[in-house]
Parts: structure tokens; sequence; C-alpha cells
């Protein structure tokens, strides 16, 4: 499943698993992805702070790769990480990037986790921009139909 995120999306999961695992979370919400994505996408550094203290989330500065804590997405996190597929597919990216991920969430409107983005000045056409920027150094052109055929198909797991 996740052989088209590069590797800032696949640390965004893990600082996800992470966060969600000092919450006492049972399952990786989506106030936990935020928090992974505005750890790893530099443009994220002028609302990073907002965004988490607003979550009410403190991101550990440790990253443990154990399965002794591995915590299952939610379903509203399976959601979103197809809807960052089906984003990605929208732009011609073959790459998932944290910037995907953010614009589902974005998506999202009655989530807490999208209001607080907004509220922080988050943008659809500021995330665009970055993650066209990004494509244009490492992307290859996205094969006809690959991505869409498993939107639907998503692992519970991050590794």
């Amino acid at each position: 499943m996740f052989e088209r995120y590069p590797p800032s999306s696949v640390r965004a999961l893990f600082i996800a698993r992470n966060t969600a695992a000092a919450a006492g979370s049972p399952t990786i919400d989506d106030e936990h992805l935020v928090a992974g994505l505005v750890e790893v996408l530099p443009l994220a550094g002028p609302f990073r702070t907002t965004v988490l203290q607003k979550l009410h989330l403190t991101v550990p500065e440790e990253l443990s790769a154990s399965e002794e804590s591995d915590i299952p997405f939610s379903p509203g996190v399976k959601r979103l990480l197809s809807f960052a597929m089906l984003e990605a597919d929208q732009l011609g990216h073959h790459r998932i990037r944290p910037e995907h991920l953010l614009l589902a969430v974005l998506a999202e409107s009655a989530s807490p986790a999208s209001r607080v983005l907004h509220e922080a000045g988050v943008d659809r056409q500021m995330l665009i921009q970055s993650a066209a920027e990004d494509a244009s150094l490492d992307d290859r052109p996205l094969p006809r139909g690959e991505g869409r055929l498993r939107a639907g198909v998503i692992d519970n797991t991050c590794q």
C-alpha cells in the first residue's frame, strides 16, 4: 500500500503513530496524522506550533519503530489515505506526499483537524504548489489507472 509514499510521508505516519501512542489513543486519528505531517513538511514551519497547540498534542522527541506500539488507523484516517491517493492522482503525481495528505484533511471540513489547519492559514493552493514543486524534482508520470484501482484498499499498518 505504501509503495507510492516517499520517505517524508512514511516518516509522517510513524510520527502520527507515536503521537497517538503518547496520547494514549487506541487508534491513529486525523489529528495524529496532522501532527506527523506538520513535523515533516518544511512549509509547515510557520504554523507547526499553533497547529499542535490547538490540537492539544505533543509530538514525542524519540521515534519508536517497535511492533509493540502498532496502533491501527482509524476508519477516518483510512479514508484520508484513500483521498490523498486520489488528490495525487488528480494532480498527476505518482508519489503521495505530505501535501496530498494535508489536502485530504482540508477537504474534511467537519473535522476539528481541518478547522485547525484552516485557522492556521493553511490553504489548498499553497499545498498544491508545494506538491508540484516537489514532484517536478523526483516524480515520475503516473501510469494509466494506477492508484485508482487500489484507492479503496488500505493496509492497517504503517510499515
